[in-house]
């Protein structure tokens, strides 16, 4: 693990130094962004680390004729392997609650740090401009520009449809909107158009009341990616987008199930490196490194093709968060098959 960690993190680490010698940001500030930033990286280190690990076990223990005994005294290839696989499974749940507790908050500690504090003339927004946004099944509302300070609301738009959206029924149109308070907006210079009988009826009000999406929260929502989300989090904003129709969610449900999918990769990588070390003795430290290395990034290669397929709607999201571990698994079942029959 901390081999692997010093490589996917070295240009990570070349950056903060370098901020540390240029002397315009405080140490502790690039200390925690680092900190912050490594657990991003570490995800990926997993795989790596533990085929290494079996890899070279399996080899030291085959270049000492260690496997030989075994198998002479009876142990099956099977029981050789089952340590390993019970380890491998413990280190998947610790991977699951590493990626959707640890990583998440992490991600998003270290963008602040980013935004805030380390990148040159960064200013932080006070507005938000063309939202748009389903306040239910039959009401789409649009504000031209939000004020993130005042929670004050311009230009807006809302339409209301009929129960089966297919007739427009009114519209309200607003020069300004402020925030009473729960779910209550005051609209000020308000336009409320009409559709009686399909004639337009126009009426001109002051001021109005009425209530408006959960309150400021979903006009001042940031753009999250879905790996600063927890499981449940992205769950949630899926389900949310779903029952508002406001966007495809097949992305987001692609890295929904990627989130359950890539810890079983672990157990995958260690019968992968049982394997290598028991048909290659002779294999060295660095060989097993770059063995390693070779082949986690052909997994990532996998598996970012079939996520992408996922998110185009090519695949089902399910099928596009497993495809790689299917694939990878049956090349190791494969792989043990061999290496029994020998």
């Amino acid at each position: 693990m901390l081999g692997s960690l010093v490589i996917v993190t070295f240009g990570n680490l070349l950056k903060a130094v370098s901020f540390l010698f240029e002397g315009r940001v405080e140490r502790m500030v690039i200390l925690e962004w680092f900190v912050k930033r490594t657990p991003e990286d570490m995800q990926f280190v997993f795989p790596v680390a533990m085929m290494l690990a079996t890899l070279l076990t399996f080899s030291q223990m085959s270049r000492t004729q260690e496997i030989v005994a075994l198998r002479g005294a009876g142990v099956s290839l099977m029981r050789l392997m089952a340590p390993v696989m019970f380890f491998s499974l413990l280190v998947t749940l610790g991977v699951f609650v590493f990626l959707d507790r640890i990583v998440p908050p992490s991600m998003t500690r270290s963008q602040e740090l980013w935004d805030k504090k380390i990148r040159k003339n960064c200013s932080v927004p006070s507005f938000k401009e063309n939202i748009l946004l389903r306040d239910s099944a039959n009401r789409l509302v649009f504000a031209g520009r939000f004020n993130l300070r005042t929670y004050e609301l311009e230009y807006l738009k809302i339409r209301d449809y009929s129960p089966d959206g297919t007739e427009f029924k009114r519209e309200f149109s607003a020069r300004r909107g402020l925030f009473k308070g729960g779910k209550l907006w005051e609209l000020k210079d308000l336009k409320l158009l009409l559709m009686q009988g399909g004639n337009p009826t126009l009426v001109h009000k002051s001021t109005q009341t009425m209530p408006i999406g959960e309150g400021p929260e979903d006009f001042a929502q940031e753009d999250r990616s879905p790996q600063e989300m927890s499981f449940a989090t992205l769950l949630t904003q899926i389900r949310k987008l779903e029952e508002r129709g406001l966007s495809n969610t097949l992305s987001l449900k692609v890295e929904l199930y990627l989130k359950t999918s890539f810890p079983f990769c672990i157990p995958i990588f260690a019968l992968i490196g049982c394997c290598m070390g028991l048909t290659s003795s002779r294999s060295g430290g660095f060989i097993g490194f770059g063995v390693s290395l070779v082949a986690t990034f052909f997994y990532y290669i996998v598996m970012s093709l079939s996520s992408s397929l996922g998110k185009t709607g090519v695949l089902a999201p399910l099928l596009a968060s497993w495809i790689h571990n299917i694939a990878f698994g049956i090349a190791a079942l494969a792989l043990v098959l061999r290496v029994q029959s020998r």
